[in-house]
């Protein structure tokens, strides 16, 4: 395992999406990050208007797919239909061009995270949209699939309540940008466990990844693009680095010597 960590955000992101010619949010996505670098794969779950968990993570399908409307408007029979889009015009006409694959189901997009054999990061996506039944459900496929000793949870207090209650071994990530530190580590410490922040919130407290990792707490930063944000985040010995590109992390991370840390 490297140090830090690296997560595969969203298996790919942007621009590397465009750059690799990989949607996001994909099993090509999260199979590539998993063959480059990546220890953790990472994706958003969202529910379509008649209840099928799928991989997406704008609230609507117009950014990355060539469908339209919002993600929990549609039924899973119009969206399972879509084709996947990656943000460049090599045909001329005025659009994200189209790939050949449409969005996965959660079922099949677990099954192919747990093929890797990497731990998966999962983010429960429109928060206010889940039941409290609906997490069991989400709960209940990741134990199906056999991933509940290797997933961490991401999602909004109550939901992490809801999975804590349904199967406390699953670990869970709580976002604590725009939380001082003493506020950080009361919500999470002793609970869940992971946290996640953005970057440029962690540079303007530079103290706050070794106040969480004092307490016990992995904090992930968030979003890792270019070698600019590389720099900027290793001095601060987070936990774990959400990247849209693993393997252009890995190979910056090679020139640091950075010193071995195993994940737990």
């Amino acid at each position: 395992m490297t140090a830090p960590v690296l997560v595969g955000h969203r298996g790919i992101g942007l621009p590397w999406t465009g750059v690799l010619r990989i949607p996001e949010e994909s099993i090509p996505a999260i199979e590539w990050a998993a063959s480059h670098h990546a220890d953790i794969v990472e994706g958003d779950v969202q529910r379509s208007s008649d209840g099928v968990m799928f991989m997406m993570h704008d609230a609507t399908l117009d950014r990355t797919t060539n469908g339209h409307g919002p993600t929990t408007g549609r039924p899973w029979s119009y969206i399972s239909e879509r084709w996947l889009e990656i943000p460049v015009d090599l045909d001329g006409n005025g659009d994200d061009d189209n790939t050949r694959h449409h969005p996965p189901s959660f079922r099949k997009w677990l099954a192919a995270a747990k093929a890797t054999g990497k731990r998966a990061f999962i983010e429960l996506k429109n928060g206010p949209e889940w039941s409290a039944g609906e997490v069991r459900e989400f709960v209940a496929e990741v134990k199906r699939q056999d991933m509940a000793g290797r997933a961490v949870v991401a999602g909004s207090i109550n939901d992490l309540a809801v999975v804590k209650a349904a199967d406390p071994t699953i670990r869970r990530s709580v976002n604590v940008s725009g939380l001082p530190p003493a506020a950080a580590v009361a919500r999470v410490v002793g609970d869940h466990g992971y946290a996640t922040m953005r970057l440029t919130e962690a540079e303007a407290q530079p103290g706050y990844p070794k106040t969480l990792a004092a307490a016990g707490i992995h904090l992930f930063l968030w979003t890792l693009t270019r070698p600019e944000h590389y720099a900027r985040a290793l001095p601060l010995g987070a936990y774990g680095w959400m990247c849209n590109n693993t393997d252009d992390a890995w190979n910056w991370l090679q020139t640091q010597t950075p010193a071995q840390l195993p994940i737990d």
